[in-house]
């Protein structure tokens, strides 16, 4: 064996024997410590309420109490086996009455105040409603061209969503839609931005487009612009739109094929007619009360009716539909719906059943009366009453 091979040999043997001694100062190290533990020198997380002090609320999770101690008591001395105690007997609660249909509130917004040059007359409620239209009023001191408007209003329909309604102050206190106003000059011009319909509220950045396009406008004809403010638009549109959504209700009885073969248009026709219904260009038979106000429509579940088909017509499916808030008696309306519809289902030997193909039964007929009676209600309270111009609008 060389020099080199007995230096190796030795070197090994050391790092080997280094690596040993390591070894047992870190076990007697654990060793120490461990005994240390378990000799009591740290708290037990088992201690009893003299060692240990029980669990304390955060701020965000305040320490549940009873009418005479914490949920969390201290541990007894001695251990004790749990028990098992007897089941409490099972209480059928009483049935609670189904809450009352109470929808948010909607309050109409404050008028805004006019300089004077733009007070006066006004167009009609029905035309312009600060309860549910977003108005800007525009005038113009060297008067504004019929023709130039009608570009304006075009051009600003593009970015709007709802229908753009413009109207022109055509002198005596009589006011015109702009499409009705023919040619000449006006000097005061009101555009009205409805706030929502069945699709929702229209967006504030919308009446900031307006905004800009209008001030835009009266910049370029010397013209005054009086414009809400956006934010509180924003809201108002937003808070009618809830409260819409909370009555819009839409009611369907369907009269469906019970495998006794197709109903015939023919058939179809004469019974309508028979109850009072007229078809008209929409494809649906519509009944109207003896004011002439609209009630309910029968449609086909296929292709809309059309007179010139109605001989070939064959079809497995008739649907009759309400629509609860365009009707001025919504209870009146459904009887006389349902009334229809049981005499179709009978005449034809048919199922009657609800949307979702459930029969329609006397406590469905019942709860829908209720529900109608209520929409009704809050509706004339919010001053939006059933039938009228402005639920008709609003739920279009």
């Amino acid at each position: 064996m060389n020099d080199l091979t007995l230096s190796l040999v030795c070197l090994g043997v050391a790092f080997v024997a280094a690596v040993w001694g390591y070894n047992k100062l870190q076990e007697r190290k654990y060793r120490q410590a461990a005994e240390k533990v378990f000799r009591g020198e740290q708290a037990d997380v088992l201690a009893t309420a003299d060692e240990y002090e029980p669990f304390a609320a955060t701020a965000n999770e305040p320490a549940m109490e009873t009418a005479a101690e914490t949920v969390y008591a201290p541990l007894a001395d001695e251990r004790r086996e749990p028990v098992l105690e007897s089941p409490q007997p099972y209480i059928e609660p009483e049935p609670q009455p189904e809450p009352e249909f109470i929808p948010e509130p909607y309050a109409a917004p404050v008028a805004m105040e006019a300089p004077p040059a733009m007070t006066g007359n006004a167009p009609p409620a029905d035309w312009c409603d600060e309860s549910i239209d977003l108005i800007a009023r525009l005038h113009f001191n060297d008067g504004i061209a019929a023709d130039e408007l009608r570009q304006a209003q075009s051009a600003m329909q593009a970015h709007q969503r709802v229908h753009l309604r413009v109207f022109v102050d055509a002198g005596g206190g009589r006011w015109l839609p702009l499409a009705e106003a023919g040619s000449g000059a006006f000097a005061q011009a009101w555009f009205a931005l409805q706030l929502v319909d069945r699709r929702g509220a229209v967006s504030v950045n919308d009446f900031e487009a307006l905004r800009s396009s209008l001030q835009a406008l009266a910049s370029l004809r010397n013209g005054t612009l009086l414009f809400p403010d956006v934010a509180a638009m924003g809201e108002q549109a937003r808070a009618l739109d809830d409260f819409c959504a909370q009555l819009d209700l839409q009611l369907a009885i369907n009269v469906l094929d019970a495998g006794n073969g197709a109903f015939a248009g023919t058939k179809i026709r004469g019974m309508a007619e028979a109850a009072g219904m007229q078809l008209n260009g929409n494809g649906e038979f519509r009944a109207q009360d003896e004011n002439g106000d609209f009630m309910f429509a029968l449609t086909n579940m296929g292709e809309p009716f059309a007179a010139q088909t109605m001989k070939s017509l064959h079809t497995h499916g008739l649907t009759f539909l309400l629509d609860v808030p365009h009707v001025k008696d919504g209870g009146f309306a459904f009887e006389r719906m349902l009334s229809s519809a049981r005499q179709f289902a009978s005449t034809l030997d048919a199922a009657l059943v609800n949307a979702q193909r459930a029969p329609i039964s006397d406590a469905m007929v019942d709860s829908i009366r209720r529900k109608i009676h209520e929409i009704h209600e809050q509706m004339t309270l919010a001053g939006i009453p059933s039938g009228g111009v402005r639920a008709l609008r609003l739920f279009s």
